[in-house]
């Protein structure tokens, strides 16, 4: 039988907004048959395990799906002593503490024996199943569930959830057979954003190894890497390791404009005003320069204008996040904050290149290796000017970036798919959790 989805006029004004009439509105409380989350074992990260049972904290609950990459766990005798709070398939888990508060996601199957800390809290409901817990989960990660946090934690005050004022929530709860065709919806595009996503990664990781090769055997004038095993001939050993024969490895001082040096952005910009020399901080490189971007004054500007930066300028951020690569584009004119340096090149060499070469491996692990600092790392001036570049001649720097800006062409189609799919699930999450579009056979 196929099923379609039809706007809905009728609404009961309820306490959380307008709904069909035919739904209820109930308190979690009221339908839940547990409410709750675990304790920190004695002993905190101590007694973490690298195996055993899975203890989920608040870092592990995404809006996404559980995150296992860092995940915890415990030995069977602690699992004992917090037996009440063990949490199972289809069990939706919440954190009710700290910056993440109201996060949450349905726990999947197939994760075996699982418990929590007390930051996150687990929600069951009658014969849990996936249908249930992903409409549950949907409805507190909405509005619905956001502006009843948001009303309890009014004024700043961040403390948490108890389960009290959880058991007290209200959402609505359509009929058995809706529940769960909107669960399937809204699971549907869970997918999609997941495989995207996973695709995303895995471009990004063939994109590392790709440039790793284009810059260590490099594209001959027929578009094919060189290589070293059945070529030995067209390559030689430098200071960076193996590099085909006719390129070179200079220093960023020597590619770098003799008449403007390296050098770090405004030292002290004083208090930001409302309309001044723009200034690029580090929080800023790798987005749009027309938004967030923060001013100062011109009497502090002119202290500095050996910082000042123009289009095609290369950025890289050489304080505290250590290694943020940009290129300034044609729209930008204006200065840098003193985490940034500028490097202004010579003609023969390409932006675009040399910002894919301080991206690369080869790089940033010298960048690395360089940094000074226990509090906050930094990389000096005199170090940034001594890191080598491999330099291909100018005609091998283009085909070196238009062949990444075919694989970074892949990436940013299937980041703007993404987030085409976050917003028709936000969208649907709008329209199918209130009402207003229903799901009819």
């Amino acid at each position: 039988m196929s099923k379609t989805l039809v706007k809905f006029e009728t609404f009961n004004n309820t306490p959380i907004g307008n709904f069909p009439l035919d739904w209820d509105i109930v308190a979690i409380g009221d339908i839940a048959t547990f409410v709750g989350s675990g304790i920190t074992p004695k002993g905190g990260s101590n007694v973490y395990k690298k195996e055993g049972i899975l203890f989920i904290r608040s870092q592990n609950v995404t809006f996404e799906g559980l995150l296992l990459d860092d995940v915890a766990h415990i030995d069977e005798r602690i699992h004992k002593i917090m037996k009440r709070s063990e949490v199972f398939a289809h069990d939706v888990l919440l954190n009710i503490t700290g910056a993440s508060i109201g996060r949450c996601c349905p726990l999947p199957e197939g994760l075996g024996t699982a418990n929590v800390n007390q930051h996150v809290c687990a929600i069951r409901l009658p014969n849990p199943n996936r249908e249930n817990a992903i409409f549950l989960s949907s409805v507190l990660a909405s509005y619905i569930g956001e502006s009843q946090i948001n009303k309890l934690n009014a004024g700043g005050n961040r403390e948490g959830l108890n389960y009290q004022q959880l058991r007290a929530f209200l959402i609505p709860f359509p009929p058995t057979q809706e529940r769960a065709d909107i669960a399937k919806i809204l699971d549907a595009i869970d997918k999609a954003i997941a495989l995207t996503d996973i695709h995303i990664t895995k471009l990004k990781k063939a994109k590392a190894g790709l440039l790793h090769d284009l810059l260590t055997r490099g594209i001959d004038e027929h578009g094919e890497l060189r290589d070293y095993t059945r070529n030995p001939e067209l390559f030689k050993r430098s200071v960076l390791g193996i590099i085909p024969k006719d390129w070179e490895t200079p220093t960023i001082d020597e590619v770098t404009v003799d008449d403007s040096p390296i050098c770090y952005g405004i030292v002290q910009t004083g208090s930001y005003v409302e309309s001044g020399i723009p200034v690029l901080a580090i929080y800023n490189m790798g987005r749009d320069y027309r938004t967030n971007i923060h001013k100062a004054s011109q009497l502090i500007e002119n202290r500095y204008i050996r910082s000042r930066v123009k289009p095609n300028d290369v950025l890289i951020s050489v304080k505290g996040t250590i290694g943020r690569v940009d290129i300034v584009p044609n729209y930008f004119f204006g200065n840098i904050s003193r985490d940034i340096a500028r490097i202004r090149l010579k003609s023969y060499i390409l932006p675009k290149y040399v910002f894919q070469t301080l991206s690369s491996q080869i790089l940033q692990l010298q960048i690395r290796r360089t940094a000074v600092g226990t509090t906050r790392a930094e990389i000096s001036i005199w170090i940034l000017k001594q890191l080598r570049l491999p330099l291909p001649q100018i005609e091998e720097q283009e085909r070196i970036v238009n062949y990444l800006d075919t694989h970074n062409f892949r990436i940013s189609s299937q980041e703007t798919r993404l987030e085409k799919l976050k917003l028709l699930k936000k969208g649907l999450m709008s329209d199918l959790l209130t009402g207003r579009v229903r799901v009819k056979i």
